[in-house]
């Protein structure tokens, strides 16, 4: 199974109403546009505003632990906080 696969799986193991919820009660502001390329590997621009990922979606997905994310529109980006890049894509986490 591939990488971006398997974190498909693990994100279906966690409600999307979870995670909803999750990102909700932590009030992170939406982007209406990225200003970067939504794909994994990408790199993030340091003006692009990234928040800590809660330890419960982190916990989801195992091996996020130090990671960021920043909403874009409905989707939650995950952005390895060393590199500033792309980890992974929640489309309708948001």
């Amino acid at each position: 199974m591939t990488w971006p696969r398997l974190v498909a799986e693990r994100i279906r193991s966690l409600s999307s109403a979870k995670i909803r919820g999750v990102i909700a009660r932590r009030g992170a502001p939406r982007k209406d546009g990225a200003g970067f390329e939504l794909q994994i590997g990408a790199a993030v621009p340091r003006q692009t505003e990234l928040h800590d990922l809660p330890p419960e979606v982190a916990e989801a997905m195992s091996g996020y632990w130090d990671d960021q994310y920043v909403l874009v529109r409905d989707t939650m980006v995950i952005v390895d906080r060393n590199s500033r890049r792309v980890a992974a894509i929640v489309p309708g986490a948001g």
